[in-house]
């Protein structure tokens, strides 16, 4: 390498500070120069720029510009994963030398797959020169990539802008490096953990649920090794652009939106006005490319505020190209289990507004198409097309018979497809044509002719529906059945249904029952015969006809209760007997009304006539349910049976002289006491149609009133000679639902009063 300060010359070392980095905590790094390590240090030990965002749960990778740190947290798997052909790799428009030092067999397959990628996108006569080790870099540490130098293109390029060596490579169509006193010829910088556990070296794209996919990390740090890393920097609210800027820097405009705006190299280097706008969230790509890629829009880059050195810029932003979307490869973060084996197509325009001469195409055609004879079928597969830098996403197949041609389609990146309903006295061939997200490639040479065998094998059929279990009901049931072809993945069956030995005739599943007398015993029978002419031995269930809905109830609960626990028991009765039941609740809380109702999951279609939950203090608790019987009567909701739970005492205000202690023997284990006459407990916000107190009988207590909205509503005497805690004390039945505030108010002077809260019920 060049000892630092040559001229016209950035290497790797001299720029590690500018470069995406690769961090595995809730975030991929990417490497562009220099020492840029894709470190996972411990949670504890984490920065705060190292921290995953509020805003994206689980365990992630973030591409940053110099390290990859691993962070703790659960795995979050991409819902979508890009369609991935194991193995495949595009024409290549490029050459790349990769010298590869302490690599498993594994993991080199890995890297290599992703440079294939990147050799089928990007042109070039210069042979791409990489240096790749595995090593162990230390606890944490995935690894890192990135150019080995950046120079400036005389005669070339905008004239102005530093280029990658690769890049700069291609566009002078000769290796300029060669000619600079002690360089290695190495265009491109990578190293990677040989230690780090968590990592998937497959190309199937299969990753574990908890692991990172290599290949796609690779592909991710070639890119910024390819030129996708710019130069910007923020520091204490003012931003700047290193000097020489990179082609990166070139395209970076700042807002408002995706039109206008200005560009942010003409912004004062240095300033807190660059800051402002590098923190701004509105930092767009203005290459025409991109934007034609983009439906015409520029396109969004990374600048979160607050900055995030080593990702802010130099990554499309997350929001606007989440999860699944096809570009999504060059944004900071990557989850676990994501898999990306492709930059998509406003990356590559990106790469062709620098300088690149860079394409995704349609896939080539498909290979190696076999057909295997079946009966009345054929097992057809074929090698994966080459996808020529866009995942496969679909196959085509053409079924020809001599004289007509049909077509199945084979959607998602599968090679193998059983063709059913093939006539075993024509011969076939088969050809396929795959499609990616930029088109439809062309038609693979044609299988060897084949004729499917006979089929001499019967189907088999199965009654799936209630009449199965013995039972049916009277009215508004129906057949349901399935039928099944040995030796054929989707076959082609049809079907013969009879009722009580009626003449059979053509029916589907569901296929409608007759209306039959509760109590009656009937049956049905069905046969199932495939393409070749075999027919099934029939299948007959009988079944008693059961249209009587079960009933339900459940049991009265009380109108108040200061129990931890509360739920409802069901009483059921039906003649055939109960299938199971569902449960509900619904509530109000003492100052509002009823919510919807809520329907647990573990208490639908529940074998108990029990459930119950956790009492929430204040609230009221309506409860219903309903049955469903073995021929798959269901009854109506019962009729809901409420309860209101207990408010503590400290949910009232306290004037002055009262004193809250704790006692286990109390409600909640505390209460409220005072001798003073006069003194108040208020609860305001009360919305309610009964009323109850809470408190403590004793032979030392007093009189104590009871206030709603100021007035008097009830005298309470708490005297008597045993003392018993925990008492409720209806007060009042409302005529309607009053909201307002009640205040509790001792009247006998001296006497001891201790108070444990209310209950409000709202029915």
């Amino acid at each position: 390498m060049a000892p630092q300060g040559m001229e016209g010359l950035l290497t790797h070392a001299h720029l590690e500070h500018l470069l995406p980095r690769t961090r595995r905590r809730a975030l991929l790094a990417t490497v562009a120069l220099g020492a840029s390590l894709l470190a996972v240090a411990p949670a504890s030990t984490a920065s705060a720029a190292d921290a995953p965002a509020a805003s994206k749960p689980g365990t992630k990778v973030k591409l940053l510009r110099g390290e990859v740190k691993r962070g703790p947290g659960a795995n979050l798997a991409r819902a979508q994963r890009l369609s991935v052909v194991p193995g495949a790799a595009a024409t290549p428009r490029s050459t790349w030398n990769v010298t590869y030092t302490g690599f498993t067999a594994q993991a080199q397959a890995s890297f290599q797959a992703a440079v294939n990628i990147w050799a089928g996108i990007i042109t070039s006569n210069v042979p791409i020169n990489v240096a790749a080790d595995f090593t162990d870099l230390g606890p944490g540490v995935l690894g890192y990539a990135g150019p080995h130098a950046i120079i400036p293109v005389s005669g070339a390029g905008d004239g102005t802008s530093w280029y990658p060596v690769a890049l700069a490579n291609a566009l002078k169509r000769s290796d300029q490096l060669p000619a600079r006193s002690g360089e290695s010829g190495v265009d491109i910088e990578a190293s990677f953990s040989s230690t780090e556990p968590g990592i998937y070296y497959g190309t199937d794209g299969n990753v574990p649920a908890n692991d990172v996919d290599f290949e796609s990390i690779v592909l991710h740090e070639l890119g910024h090794g390819l030129g996708f890393t710019g130069s910007a920097e923020y520091d204490s609210g003012a931003g700047h652009y290193e000097s020489p800027r990179f082609v990166f820097d070139y395209f970076n405009v700042t807002g408002p939106g995706p039109t206008g705006g200005q560009r942010m190299i003409t912004l004062p280097n240095g300033s807190t006005t660059l800051g402002a706008a590098m923190t701004s969230n509105n930092v767009f790509w203005d290459g025409a490319n991109a934007k034609a890629a983009n439906g015409g829009n520029r396109v969004q880059l990374y600048a979160p505020d607050p900055w995030e050195d080593g990702s802010s810029i130099a990554h499309l932003d997350e929001q606007a190209f989440p999860q699944g979307d096809p570009n999504s490869l060059m944004t900071p973060y990557v989850d676990n289990q994501e898999v990306v084996h492709s930059p998509g197509p406003i990356v590559v325009a990106m790469m062709r507004d620098m300088g690149w001469n860079a394409v995704l195409t349609a896939p080539a055609a498909p290979t190696g198409v076999t057909a295997e004879p079946n009966e009345s079928s054929v097992d057809l597969s074929w090698d994966p097309a080459v996808p020529n830098g866009s995942p496969v996403t679909g196959y085509t197949i053409y079924v020809n018979d001599g004289s007509t041609t049909t077509t199945v389609a084979s959607p998602g990146s599968g090679t193998t497809r059983l063709i059913t309903g093939l006539d075993d006295a024509k011969t076939y061939t088969f050809t396929v044509q795959a499609t990616n997200a930029i088109g439809t490639g062309p038609v693979s040479a044609p299988s060897a002719p084949v004729e499917p065998a006979p089929d001499t094998v019967a189907p088999t059929v199965a009654v799936t529906s209630v009449h199965a279990s013995g039972l049916g009901k009277a009215v508004g049931d129906a057949f349901t059945f399935t039928g099944a072809d040995p030796g054929h993945a989707h076959p082609t069956l049809t079907y013969t249904c009879s009722v009580d030995g009626a003449v059979a005739s053509a029916c589907t599943s569901p296929t409608a029952s007759p209306a039959f007398a509760d109590g009656t015993t009937h049956t049905f029978t069905v046969t199932a015969t495939d393409v070749a002419g075999n027919v099934s031995d029939p299948v007959t269930v009988s079944f008693l006809a059961d249209g009587v809905l079960p009933t339900i109830s459940t049991a009265v609960l009380p109108t108040y209760t200061l129990a931890p626990v509360i739920g409802t028991t069901a009483g059921v009765a039906d003649a055939n007997g109960v299938r199971n039941l569902d449960f509900r609740y619904r509530r109000a809380a003492f100052s509002g009304g009823f919510g919807a109702f809520t329907y647990p999951a573990g208490w639908q279609a529940a074998a108990t006539l029990r459930e119950s939950l956790p009492a929430v203090q204040g609230y009221t608790y309506c409860f219903s349910a309903r049955a469903r019987d073995k021929a798959g009567n269901e009854s109506a909701w019962s009729a809901e049976r409420c309860t209101a739970t207990g408010l503590d005492d400290r949910g009232l205000a306290p004037s002055a002289g009262w004193v809250r202690e704790a006692y286990y023997k109390h409600f909640l284990g505390t209460d409220t006491r005072t001798s003073t006459a006069g003194a108040t407990l208020t609860r305001t916000g009360v919305s309610t149609l009964r009323l109850a107190l809470v408190a403590v009988k004793c032979a030392k207590c007093g009189v104590v009133g009871i206030y709603f909205n100021g007035r008097l509503i009830k005298n309470v005497d708490l005297r008597q000679p045993a003392t018993a805690y925990q008492t409720v004390f209806p007060i009042i039945s409302f005529p309607s639902v009053q909201v307002g505030t009640v205040v509790i108010k001792p009247l006998t002077k001296g006497a001891a009063n201790y108070i444990d809260g209310l209950v409000m019920s709202r029915v």
